[in-house]
């Protein structure tokens, strides 16, 4: 292992649910990457206050919402992680802590006396792991290459009552280049609750063409498959196809429901020193039509 750490301060994130960002991806972290090639890694930081309005679909103990009930998180978050390079290898292990406080309040016409158990104030502290490997050719738009990453996180604090909860998350992508126009891409993620984690923080599948948190549960696993065509030196056609299940636990995983979505987009060669592709994306998934505007790949964060 290296002997130096190569500290990057990041942008301001405020700590949300899991399922509507990932951490450990908030802070540019591909730059760090070529910033630090023959050191380490990079630290990432981050304090700020944050108001935002997200939807529940129900689950559980609530009952199923085709609209969901809209809710807001209002409060402040702070995030720090470290990660230092294995040798010369492409792997890089470190520390996260991240800590949440804040309040949630239903709105909207469905926010009736059945979900009041989710409106409070919450205090979310973690701290854990994270293990990633980057073999990727490039950081923006790679063609070659995998791309790993597992956290384990423990939180602890309170919500209404106190709780105590182990998330797992693990994220992988393989990008392919058999052909000189071609480009294939499989990513394949899965996300652990082992515990009782607020109603905010199960994880979701997350896939084009279908909405965050919509189906959310203690155990996620989601596959998604792209093709990528090169109709000529900056511009590229675009189609994919996933599926996700959500279950309340990872035994429930086998008899939980397929959700299918899957769409087409374009891609734009704006930055040719970079690679850097821009682009947009139409999907469709079991409920509604999505839009997209991507920057990178569709999988960057």
């Amino acid at each position: 292992m290296c002997g130096r750490i190569a500290v990057l301060i990041g942008s301001m994130v405020m700590m949300l649910p899991a399922h509507a960002f990932d951490f450990g991806a908030a802070f540019t972290d591909p730059l760090d990457h070529r910033l630090t090639e023959n050191e380490t890694r990079l630290g990432g930081f981050g304090a700020g206050l944050a108001s935002v309005n997200l939807k529940y679909y129900g689950g559980e103990d609530h009952p199923r919402l085709s609209d969901g009930v809209e809710y807001n998180i209002d409060g402040w978050g702070a995030f720090a992680q470290v990660i230092w390079r294995l040798g010369r290898s492409d792997i890089w292990l470190g520390p996260q802590l991240i800590y949440m406080d804040a309040t949630t309040e239903l709105s909207g016409p469905q926010a009736s006396a059945t979900f009041g158990d989710l409106q409070g104030s919450v205090e979310n502290s973690g701290a854990g792991a994270v293990l990633t490997y980057d073999g990727r050719d490039n950081i923006f738009t790679p063609t070659r290459g995998l791309d790993s990453s597992w956290r384990v996180r423990q939180h602890w604090g309170e919500f209404l009552d106190e709780f105590d909860y182990t998330e797992i998350d693990g994220k992988n992508r393989w990008y392919f280049h058999p052909a000189a126009q071609w480009v294939l891409a499989w990513r394949l993620d899965g996300s652990f609750i082992l515990g009782d984690a607020p109603f905010y923080a199960r994880p979701s599948i997350d896939q084009r063409g279908i909405a965050k948190s919509r189906y959310q549960g203690d155990a996620v696993v989601t596959t998604e498959f792209e093709a990528r065509y090169a109709l000529d030196a900056r511009w590229s056609g675009v189609t994919f196809a996933g599926v996700g299940r959500a279950a309340d636990s990872s035994g429930d995983l086998h008899d939980a429901p397929d959700r299918w979505s899957g769409g087409i987009g374009a891609r734009y060669l704006i930055a040719r020193l970079l690679e850097l592709q821009v682009g947009v994306d139409v999907a469709r998934g079991p409920e509604e039509w999505a839009f997209y505007i991507q920057m990178g790949n569709g999988w960057s964060f």
